[in-house]
C-alpha cells in the first residue's frame, strides 16, 4: 500500500486593494458591535418584563429596545454590504 502525499505551498492572494482590506476589517469590527446592540435590546425587553434588573442607563433615546434592535439590524446590513464588497474578485 502506498500513500502519496502532495505537498502544496499555500498561495498568498495578492492584489487585494486597500479599500477592500479596510472593508473586511470594518465588517469584522462591526459584527460584534451588532451582537452587543442585540444583547442590550433584549436586555431592555427583559427589564420591561421584570425578568432582569436594570444595570445600564435607561433614560432618553437609548432606553427603547426598538432603538437598539434597529441599530443592530442596520449594523448587520452594513456588515453584509462591507463583507460582500471586501470579498469580491478574490
Amino acid at each position: 500500500m502506498r500513500v502519496r502525499i502532495q505537498w502544496e505551498i499555500p498561495r498568498v492572494k495578492t492584489g487585494i486593494r486597500s479599500d477592500q482590506a479596510a472593508a473586511l476589517t470594518l465588517s469584522a469590527l462591526l459584527a460584534p458591535a451588532s451582537l452587543a446592540a442585540v444583547t442590550i435590546g433584549f436586555w431592555r425587553i427583559a427589564v420591561q418584563l421584570r425578568w432582569m434588573n436594570p444595570v445600564l442607563v435607561w433614560d432618553g433615546a437609548v432606553s427603547r429596545a426598538g432603538v437598539w434592535l434597529s441599530a443592530a439590524a442596520v449594523l448587520l446590513a452594513l456588515v453584509s454590504v462591507l463583507d460582500r464588497y471586501g470579498r469580491r474578485h478574490l
